[in-house]
């Protein structure tokens, strides 16, 4: 007859308990221009995936927003969306219509590792630069967004990047910087460069 002892319970239950943390994913619910600049911050060094969910409404940038992923051990993965909605920010709602970021500011991403996905907001006067470092293969997505009198740099150097269904207004422009031959997948955008 076979008995499992002590320790093989103990290891067993670790194993799942790693096993069940290893793909987590921390959320931030965010609702004020303060709250996101602290989730930034949070995500930078969370080791974890991480959602920066933002519901519906104005923020209004004092100053730049920096994210540059810290070297602590994880995913890293990271989506800023708009559109959130429910307690928790559990559901969202598709587009950019409803989310703006604002200012005469920069948002800088820098990325070491995980996916970069920026959805479902709109951006106002503030120029967007994403760099995922060299090495760093996963793929950068810019979906549902709208840029008005503002900028989307990205440079990825070797990792795929999408551009999907975003709108670039009022001398908005998308841009690429690369030194090495980067994919870039851009369909069903809009360029309308004209001011109203």
């Amino acid at each position: 007859m076979y008995r499992v002892t002590f320790s093989q319970r103990l290891c067993a239950f670790l194993l799942l308990l790693c096993a069940n943390t290893a793909n987590a994913r921390i959320d931030y619910c965010v609702s004020t221009t303060a709250q996101l600049a602290s989730a930034i911050n949070a995500a930078e060094n969370d080791g974890d995936a991480s959602l920066i969910a933002l519901r519906p409404g104005s923020y209004t940038l004092s100053g730049d927003l920096n994210y540059n992923q810290g070297g602590a051990a994880g995913e890293g993965a990271l989506t800023l969306r708009g559109g959130a909605l429910g307690t928790n920010c559990q559901a969202s709602i598709a587009g950019a219509d409803g989310t703006t970021i604002a200012g005469l500011f920069a948002a800088t991403f820098i990325q070491r590792r995980g996916e970069l996905l920026i959805e479902d907001l709109t951006f106002l006067s503030v120029d967007v630069s994403v760099t995922k470092l060299s090495g760093a293969l996963d793929a950068v997505r810019v979906q549902r967004i709208l840029m008005l009198s503002a900028a989307l740099v990205i440079n990825a150097p070797s990792s795929e990047v999408v551009v999907r269904e975003s709108v670039f207004k009022n001398g908005a422009d998308l841009f690429s910087v690369s030194d090495m031959g980067l994919f870039i997948n851009a369909s069903q955008n809009i360029f309308a460069n004209g001011f109203e």
